[in-house]
């Protein structure tokens, strides 16, 4: 069951590392596989656990655990009799425990998206520009210019990727004063939505 109740953390997590993090610590608890784990989950629990959360017809979602595994037995064929308890023990959690935290995360993620296009990925480059001392001016001969670079200035090229769009993606650039600007605004605004989280108390129905 472990498997099952790890549904809802895997798909709280943000990151790679978060999510790397938290399967070795489930694949180590449980000594089982990668590919293992991956099979239960994926081409099991999820279809099982997102049918009883209402993605699917209302019917499924009101299906009775046991009513699913007699069918899996007697009609389909696809479990034998001797393994019918503990599907119904695994689809009754999956039923009752995660699909109502399912549920519950999937409204949440949907009110923190609202209508606008949300932010989905962030990749950057970095180079040196060069700053030219000389510069051709027009009415100049080419074959007598001779460039002089004085310096060079790091600058980064930034695309902050949308789920959705015009546009999907926005380019920016910035020298290293308007990365440390944006940095301090974003710790700032996070400062904000931190605070508002621990002011407003809101008792959520039993």
């Amino acid at each position: 069951m472990s498997l099952a109740k790890g549904i809802p953390v895997v798909n709280e997590i943000k990151n790679t590392k978060q999510l790397e993090d938290f399967v070795h610590k489930q694949l180590e608890e449980l000594n089982v596989s990668r590919v293992q784990a991956g099979h239960a989950v994926d081409h099991l629990m999820l279809p099982v656990v997102h049918g009883f959360a209402g993605r699917r017809s209302e019917q499924e979602r009101q299906d009775i655990p046991s009513v699913v595994v007699t069918d899996l037995v007697a009609e389909l064929k696809l479990l034998s009799p001797e393994n019918s308890k503990k599907f119904e023990r695994l689809f009754t959690v999956l039923k009752e425990e995660i699909a109502p935290v399912l549920e519950r995360q999937e409204r949440a993620k949907a009110a923190a998206i609202g209508v606008l296009p949300s932010f989905k990925g962030y990749g950057a480059t970095v180079e040196l520009r060069a700053v030219l001392n000389s510069k051709f001016h027009f009415g100049d001969i080419a074959d007598e210019y001779e460039p002089e670079i004085g310096n060079v200035v790091p600058v980064a090229s930034v695309v902050l990727r949308m789920t959705g769009g015009p546009p999907e993606r926005f380019f920016f650039q910035a020298d290293e004063d308007d990365l440390l600007t944006l940095i301090e605004s974003l710790k700032a605004t996070l400062k904000d939505m931190q605070k508002l989280a621990r002011q407003v108390a809101f008792a959520a129905p039993k």
